[in-house]
C-alpha cells in the first residue's frame, strides 16, 4: 500500500487506555498501517527507534515536554489525544496547571483530538490553535462502554470479581501513597507545575485525611453487612498495601484488589463508593448507582462524578443506601441520568462506540492529505542515544558503560534497536498476547519486542500490530 505509514501510539496507563487504543490500532491496521502500541515508561528510547511517521502522544505537560520538541525536531508528525480529557471543574483550573505547550509546539502540532466540547473550546479560543487542527472525537477508552465492545473486557474480567453482588469502594491516587513516585518527588512535581508551597501543604493534609477515613468506612461497612462482599479497589497507580493493612482476619467478606479493568468491577458491583472519582461516571454509564459520603474530606475536585452520585451527609444516611443497594432497590437515580446528558457532549463527545473510528479516519486524512517527508533518521539515532546514555540510576550506568565497552556509535546502536522491531515473535517482550483482546483476534499477529529487562513493577507495554 503506497501510503502505508508507520503509526506509534504512546499508552500511558495500561489497564485503563490499553484496550481502548488496542481497537484504534486494530481499524488503523486494517487500513494498511504499521501501529506501535508504545509505553510511555520506554517513549524516549522506543519512539527514536521505530522512526514513525505519526505519533499519537498522551499529552502536553511539563515531563515529556523535551520529548514533543524532539519529535518535532526528528520531522514526525505530532498528534495528541490526552489520557484524561475530561471531567474537569467548567474553568479547567486543575487541566490547565498541568498542561504545557509552546509556540513551536503549537505551530508544528498536526492534530489535537478532544474528548467533548469544553476541551474543544479550550484549544480553539484559549490556546488559539487554529480551528482546522482541533477534531473532537472523544475517547476510544469510553467505546468500552458501548454494547458492541463490553464483551472484550468481559473476556479480561479478573478471576477475582464475586459472583454476588458487592460493594465496591473506588480509590484516588493520593499523596504518599503512589506506586511509582515518592513523596519528595510529588512535592517537587507539583512545585513545578505551579502549585504553591501552601496549596501542596494543603493537598497533602486532605490526602492524609482520606487515606484514614475512607479505607476505614469501607472496614466498617464490612463488619455491618457481614455477607455482602466489601472490596477495596485501589488505583493502578497506589500502593495496594497501605489498604491490605486495614484487612482483619476476622472479616472473611473484606477484600483488597487492584488487578483489571476497572468495567467488570463497576458491572458486577451493587454500589460504588468513591469520593470525586470518575469512577462514578462510568459506573452511571452501566447502571451502577454511587455513592459519595460528604463527610470525607479529599483534594481531588471533579464534580461531575459528585453530581451523578447519592450524596449522604450523614453516615446514617449512608448505611440507609448501602441497605437499600444491597436488596437491589437502589437505582442509578434520575438527577445522575439527567446529569448524564449533560456530561457527555461536554467531556466524551458521543456514547456510540465510535470514537476509534473517529480518531482513526481523522489521522487517515492527516496521512493523505499534506505531503510528509519520513523522519529524519539521523535525528532519531541521536535522540535514542541519549535516551540510553541519560537512564537514570544504576541503569545509567549499566547502559553507559555497556555504550563504552561495545563502543556502540549512536548509528549503530539505532540500527541495533531498529532492526528489532522489524524481527517477529521476539522472546522478549513487554505485552503479552493474553494482555490483549482485540474484536478479531484472529485476523493479527502480535509481535512483542524491545525489552532484554525483566520488568516486573512497571506496566507492561510494547506491541506492533500488523496484517498477517
Amino acid at each position: 500500500m503506497k501510503s502505508s505509514k508507520k503509526i506509534a501510539i504512546i499508552i500511558d496507563h495500561p489497564v485503563r487506555d490499553l484496550q481502548g487504543n488496542t481497537l484504534l490500532a486494530e481499524n488503523l491496521a486494517d487500513k494498511g498501517h504499521q501501529v506501535f502500541l508504545v509505553p510511555m515508561r520506554f517513549q524516549a528510547r522506543d519512539i527514536f527507534a521505530i522512526a514513525p511517521d505519526y505519533v499519537l502522544i498522551n499529552y502536553f505537560r511539563e515531563n515529556n515536554k523535551d520529548f514533543i520538541e524532539k519529535i518535532i525536531d526528528s520531522n514526525i508528525k505530532l498528534a495528541l489525544l490526552d489520557t484524561e480529557g475530561g471531567f474537569f471543574d467548567d474553568e479547567l483550573s486543575e487541566y490547565k496547571k498541568v498542561v504545557r505547550f509552546n509556540d513551536n509546539i503549537l505551530k508544528n502540532v498536526t492534530r489535537v483530538f478532544t474528548w467533548g466540547r469544553r476541551l474543544t473550546e479550550f484549544w480553539t479560543k484559549e490556546a488559539k490553535l487554529p480551528r482546522e487542527k482541533v477534531t473532537e472525537t472523544g475517547s476510544p477508552r469510553f467505546d468500552l462502554y458501548h454494547s458492541n465492545y463490553r464483551f472484550i473486557l468481559n473476556k479480561k474480567k479478573p478471576v477475582s470479581i464475586p459472583t454476588s453482588p458487592y460493594f465496591l469502594f473506588n480509590t484516588k491516587v493520593m499523596a504518599g501513597n503512589r506506586k511509582f513516585m515518592s513523596p519528595k518527588k510529588e512535592f517537587l512535581l507539583r512545585r513545578r507545575l505551579g502549585f504553591s508551597r501552601e496549596e501542596i501543604e494543603t493537598m497533602i493534609s486532605l490526602d492524609h485525611q482520606y487515606l484514614k477515613e475512607f479505607p476505614a468506612l469501607a472496614k466498617k461497612v464490612a463488619q455491618k453487612f457481614p455477607n455482602t462482599p466489601c472490596i477495596i479497589r485501589p488505583h493502578p497507580f497506589e500502593n495496594k498495601h497501605f489498604y491490605e493493612d486495614f484487612l482483619s482476619p476476622d472479616l472473611s467478606n473484606f477484600f483488597v484488589f487492584q488487578q483489571g479493568e476497572v468495567l467488570p468491577w463497576l458491572a458486577g458491583a451493587c454500589a460504588l463508593v468513591h469520593r470525586h472519582c470518575i469512577s462514578a461516571i462510568e459506573a452511571a454509564l452501566l447502571g451502577t448507582p454511587s455513592i459519595s459520603p460528604q463527610w470525607i474530606q479529599t483534594a481531588a475536585f471533579s464534580p461531575g462524578t459528585e453530581e451523578v452520585s447519592y450524596r449522604p451527609q450523614s453516615r446514617e444516611e449512608f448505611f440507609e443506601l448501602l441497605e437499600n443497594a444491597q436488596k437491589g432497590k437502589l437505582l442509578v437515580p434520575d438527577f445522575a441520568r439527567q446529569t448524564l446528558s449533560e456530561i457527555i457532549p461536554k467531556w466524551l463527545h458521543q456514547m456510540d462506540g465510535k470514537n476509534f473510528e473517529r480518531v482513526s479516519r481523522q489521522i487517515q486524512e492527516d496521512i493523505l492529505s499534506s505531503p510528509h517527508k519520513s523522519a529524519d533518521l539521523k535525528k532519531c539515532k541521536k535522540y535514542l542515544y541519549e535516551g540510553f546514555k541519560n537512564r537514570t540510576g544504576m541503569g545509567k550506568i549499566y547502559h553507559w558503560y555497556h555504550l563504552l565497552a561495545q563502543k556502540t556509535s549512536p548509528s549503530l546502536l539505532w540500527m541495533t534497536e531498529h532492526l528489532r522491531y522489524q524481527v517477529t515473535g521476539n522472546k522478549s517482550k513487554r505485552f503479552d498476547k493474553k494482555d490483549i483482546v482485540f474484536s478479531s483476534c484472529e485476523k493479527y499477529k502480535i509481535s512483542s519486542y524491545l525489552s532484554d529487562e525483566t520488568i516486573d513493577s512497571c506496566p507492561p507495554a510494547g506491541v506492533k500490530i500488523f496484517r498477517s
